[in-house]
């Protein structure tokens, strides 16, 4: 009973852990997001069973790559990829997969994000993950906006609205409004990004998720710059800089997204991720 029961002490540290370290990366405070998630990765190692150790790994990999430490959120996702895999965890492997293709759009990669994307929908389909699929369509919208293909981004940025609604993710649903407004942008159409876009930031504020929030700043103001109104399009600028800066994200956040301006670029500009 003392083992059972301080197993049962390790799991439910390891889960508030982890479910913490998510809090922090979606307000930005990424430095206590990876002592959380260390801790949490600690505590999943102690119980054993691989699968708390691979959801850490996979919630360690999202805030390296958060920060712009690409090599070693690769490093940590694909552990969790291999653990998953090991362990025959269809939905965790979703989970990896899905934010190894982040990782691999924000280094400019494309052949491997398409991979592993059909992967993961299809791991989704089969595991019922619902909230993989809505994340693999995220990013398969991001994808088109990176060749180019902004009819694709827009109809896999719909699609994860529609099944983020239905299943309840509002935040989720918020970011696949944010990508709509950049698709509705690259389809010349900034009446419609200003509309998607605001509703974005309205619940992004709401929710605190200040990287987001900034991120769909920047959308609104190259939308301000295509409708002839250079001085919200600054005012916009400037709050994502502030945002950024009081995270200790300066570095390289164009990347972030598809066709960013060169006033984009300018607030983005740094030493570049380590």
């Amino acid at each position: 009973m003392p083992l059972l029961r301080e197993t049962g002490q390790h799991l439910g540290a390891a889960i508030a852990a982890e479910n913490l370290a998510t809090i922090r990366r979606e307000l930005g405070r990424l430095d206590e997001a990876r002592a959380a998630v260390e801790e949490s990765l600690r505590l999943s190692r102690a119980i054993g069973g691989g699968h708390d150790e691979a959801a850490s790994l996979t919630t360690l990999g999202r805030v390296h790559c958060e920060a712009g430490r690409y090599a070693a959120a690769e490093d940590a996702l694909t552990a969790a990829l291999e653990l998953a895999r090991r362990i025959e965890d269809d939905r965790l492997a979703v989970f990896a997969h899905t934010a190894l293709a982040e990782v691999d759009l924000r280094r400019g990669r494309q052949a491997e994000p398409a991979e592993r994307l059909e992967l993961a929908l299809g791991l989704a389909e089969r595991s019922g993950n619902q909230r993989g699929r809505v994340d693999a369509l995220l990013l398969l919208a991001d994808l088109g906006a990176a060749r180019g293909d902004f009819e694709t981004a827009y109809e896999h940025a719909g699609r994860a609205v529609r099944e983020a609604r239905a299943g309840g993710y509002t935040l989720v649903a918020a970011a696949a409004l944010a990508r709509l407004a950049e698709a509705r942008l690259g389809l010349d159409d900034p009446a419609g990004c200003l509309d998607d876009g605001r509703r974005a930031l309205r619940v992004q504020r709401r929710a605190g998720q200040r990287l987001a929030y900034a991120r769909t700043l920047l959308t609104l103001a190259r939308a301000y710059d295509r409708t002839g109104r250079p001085q919200p399009a600054a005012a916009r600028r400037r709050e994502a800089a502030e945002i950024f800066a009081e995270v200790g994200l300066d570095q390289g956040f164009q990347r972030n997204f598809q066709g960013a301006s060169e006033a984009d670029a300018t607030v983005a500009a740094g030493p570049g991720p380590a």
